[in-house]
């Protein structure tokens, strides 16, 4: 018994402490799950932190990539310039709103539609393409300047940056183009050359006009001396006659040249054009052949500050140009005249002008019409598509000085095949016609004495004789410098001094200063072919008495003279 119950004790010490070990074991085992756990479980949140982190970023991402997207739509759309994007066959998959105002097609339009469709002119159909594929190719970008048409056929010049469109992974997938509209731009740049071109020759007429007046004053001066020779009625005094008309003329062109070329301010008063262009189109239709119809429409009886003789000079040249144009077929000669409000939406593109109330002209043939190219040079001087004596080119360069002396514009709007039409606007005014009244009084003459000075001797010779006529006693002087010296060793010896303006070693304006430094009360009269340098009223400023222009009549000289004279 004693040995069961030691066998049993000891088996009963060995299972507890085999139940003990295992319970150390498991407690060994559970302490070791616990701390893997809590690891895990720090790794896990760990990880599911970075995790929030990255979807926080990657929300906040896509939400920053949403707003740039937003606004780069609202830029696109709200942009003035025309945005397109074409897909390889050069088909619009993309058209803003900047697009739709310029070239006139809406969005809808539009999408899918070959760009030869819808902007090129027909004229350059079929190179876009080439263009188009060397850029893909070198997945670069281009910058030109095109003509485009817009849906209602009206021609456009504008500015195309094209770029070409990869996607990630750098392959070609369409061509992205900016436009910008620039025919205003271009409209005011070719204004402004033809201001220039106007300047240039307006610098070169005056010199012309300077010489050709002096040779006119001989003309006319000795023309008029010979006539006071003639018998009154005589072969001799009506061939007399006959050359002071060609003078006058020859005088009448070298004021339109000083004109056209804005060298000259003519005095203008109130004209009723309306009276002129129905004259003028009388004279046309005997002159213009029967297979030509002439339509005309004259309405406004509002007035313009004007030249009679220069709008009558407008009208002809205008219908004379549209006559020749319609010579080889039949034709209609269309000429109208309105009253119309100019806004400042107009001028904006015309900045020569301003706003308000115009008469418009407007000359309409159906002849050949004109290119571009003979359109950009229509209004240069001595420019003409006529044949060798049909025309020396200066019609229209001659209009265009008139119209732009009186502040107006001309339009001008011709298709080769569709015939020509051209707009001129006259600013209108509101004043009274003034009554001219014409009165034929004798010559006036004296017997005071005057020093007459210039450097020409025909002049010098001329201006002797026809003042010596009027009863005068005269010195001359072909030197200025000689003149000076006279008069300081005379100063009382002269009641007038008649001097020219252009002289070597001492202008006219000089020498009348010396004068007047030496004898304040002399008076002067200063003659001038033409120059830049004076006006009348610089001369005025200076104390001259009276400014003549070149030539000068017999009856022009000597009324001034006695202007002067009785005025002292």
């Amino acid at each position: 018994r004693a040995r069961v119950r030691t066998i049993t004790r000891l088996s009963r010490y060995r299972k507890l402490r085999d139940q003990k070990k295992a319970e150390e074991e498991l407690k060994k085992h559970r302490d070791n799950l616990e701390k893997l756990v809590a690891e895990r479980t720090k790794d896990l949140q760990k990880a599911n932190k970075e995790l929030t982190k990255e979807i926080t970023e990657r929300k906040r991402a896509e939400e920053a990539l949403k707003s740039f997207a937003r606004r780069l739509a609202i830029h696109v759309e709200q942009t003035p310039l025309g945005v397109i994007e074409w897909d390889l066959n050069f088909n619009v998959t993309q058209w803003n709103h900047s697009a739709e105002k310029i070239f006139g097609y809406t969005r809808e339009e539009v999408i899918g539609r070959h760009a030869d469709d819808i902007i090129v002119p027909a004229a350059a159909r079929g190179h876009v393409a080439s263009i188009w594929n060397d850029l893909i190719a070198k997945k670069g970008g281009t910058q030109s300047t095109n003509q485009n048409v817009k849906k209602d056929g009206t021609i456009l010049t504008c500015d195309w940056h094209n770029t070409a469109l990869v996607d990630s992974e750098g392959v070609v997938i369409g061509v992205a183009s900016l436009i910008m509209d620039v025919s205003d731009r271009k409209r005011l740049e070719e204004q402004l050359i033809q201001a220039q071109k106007m300047e240039a020759v307006g610098t070169l007429a005056g010199g012309i006009a300077h010489d050709f007046n002096n040779i006119l004053a001989a003309v006319f001066g000795f023309t008029e001396l010979a006539m006071g020779h003639a018998e009154k009625d005589s072969a001799l005094e009506n061939c007399l006659h006959e050359v002071l008309i060609a003078g006058k003329r020859a005088k009448d062109l070298v004021q339109q040249i000083l004109t056209f070329s804005r060298q000259s301010e003519q005095e203008l008063k109130p004209i009723q054009i309306k009276l002129i262009i129905k004259e003028a189109l009388k004279l046309l239709r005997a002159s213009l052949p029967t297979t030509i119809e002439m339509h005309q429409n004259i309405l406004s009886d509002s007035l313009v500050m004007s030249d009679s003789t220069q709008v009558h000079q407008i009208v002809m040249n205008l219908c004379t140009n549209a006559g020749h144009a319609m010579q080889e077929n039949d034709g209609v000669l269309g000429v109208e005249l309105e009253s119309v409000e100019l806004d400042s939406e107009f001028v904006a593109t015309h900045q020569e002008i301003e706003p308000g109330p115009y008469l418009q002209l407007t000359v309409s043939d159906t002849g050949h019409g004109m290119s571009p190219e003979i359109m950009d040079r229509i209004f240069d001087p001595f420019y003409t598509t006529k044949e060798k004596g049909e025309g020396t080119g200066m019609g229209l360069s001659v209009v265009h000085g008139i119209v732009t002396s009186y502040d107006g514009f001309i339009n001008v709007n011709s298709k080769l095949g569709q015939g020509s039409t051209f707009k001129v606007y006259f600013p209108a005014i509101e004043r009274r016609l003034e009554r001219e009244t014409i009165s034929e009084k004798p010559i006036p003459k004296g017997k005071e004495r005057i020093l007459f000075v210039d450097d020409e001797q025909p002049l010098i010779k001329l201006g002797g004789q026809l003042l010596e006529s009027l009863g005068y006693a005269v010195t001359t002087r072909i030197s200025s410098v000689d003149a000076l010296g006279l008069f300081k060793a005379h100063p009382g010896a002269f009641d007038l001094v008649i001097t020219d303006m252009t002289m070597p070693n001492m202008t006219g304006d000089e020498l009348a200063k010396k004068l007047m430094a030496i004898r304040s009360d002399i008076p002067v009269i200063l003659c001038t072919g033409f120059s830049a340098r004076i006006t009348e009223e610089k001369a005025k400023s200076i104390g001259i008495r009276e400014l003549v222009s070149k030539p000068i009549l017999r009856r022009d000289i000597a009324e001034a003279i006695r202007k002067v004279l009785d005025e002292k």
